[in-house]
């Protein structure tokens, strides 16, 4: 009830919006253009899924943590506490036990790996370390996100990748992973240049600023890495 109340308010503050820029701006609305989208999509309610029979369910690491800490000190030798923290599906491993531990590297991120892997609703997990072990288990299109999105010594030591239709125990529902349902977002854009129509296809947010621009007839900023969609364009 409260993303629909808030829905109706978004509509009635962009409709005052437009309405102001019709009122004030040489011409009105057609010499505007418009582009909307959003910054993200949504899992379904975990209770919404499951009801149409989708395995879904939300994943409690922090009611986990302590047993995952006695059983890495019995596997790996005494650490106070070896997991020191745990935030959005990653897990803050101590790094002073890790680096005065004698085991091999890949002798002790595996027990890690097992330890986490038994966990309901984690699919896979990346180890964001230099070397990323582990990486090699990961489907291509997963890795290649976790490349533009592990920061060593910002992110965890290890990250957890749900299950589709899982998420971390938190808010109803949120946004956290690579699936459709979290990626998938509208992109509207209304005014002289573009095409009355819609079109079905696949783009990346980083396509809207040289979109806008092309007909603009400006140079997009020297980084910029999406391309411009002429699909869109008359």
């Amino acid at each position: 009830p409260e993303s629909f109340e808030t829905l109706l308010l978004e509509d009635r503050r962009l409709s005052q919006f437009l309405k102001y820029l019709d009122k004030v701006i040489p011409g009105g609305l057609a010499q505007v253009w418009i582009a909307l989208t959003a910054d993200h999509g949504v899992a379904p309610l975990v209770e919404s899924a499951q009801n149409i029979g989708i395995p879904a369910g939300r994943i409690d690491l922090r009611s986990l943590v302590s047993t995952i800490n006695q059983n890495l000190i019995k596997k790996l030798g005494p650490c106070d506490p070896w997991i020191q923290s745990v935030k959005s599906l990653n897990i803050f491993v101590n790094r002073q036990c890790l680096e005065r531990i004698a085991k091999p590297k890949d002798q002790v991120f595996d027990i890690l790996y097992q330890e986490f892997i038994k966990i309901d609703g984690i699919a896979h997990i990346v180890f964001c370390d230099q070397d990323m072990l582990m990486q090699k288990f990961l489907p291509q299109d997963i890795a290649k996100r976790i490349d533009m999105s592990c920061v060593p010594k910002r992110s965890g030591t290890l990250i957890l990748i749900p299950s589709p239709f899982w998420y971390e125990q938190g808010p109803p529902a949120t946004h956290m992973t690579h699936y459709v349902y979290d990626r998938s977002v509208p992109v509207i854009l209304w005014g002289n240049p573009f095409k009355s129509k819609m079109v079905a296809l696949k783009m990346s947010i980083l396509d809207l600023v040289p979109t806008l621009l092309y007909p603009l007839k400006i140079l997009p900023p020297a980084q910029t890495e999406g391309a411009v969609r002429y699909e869109l364009l008359k």
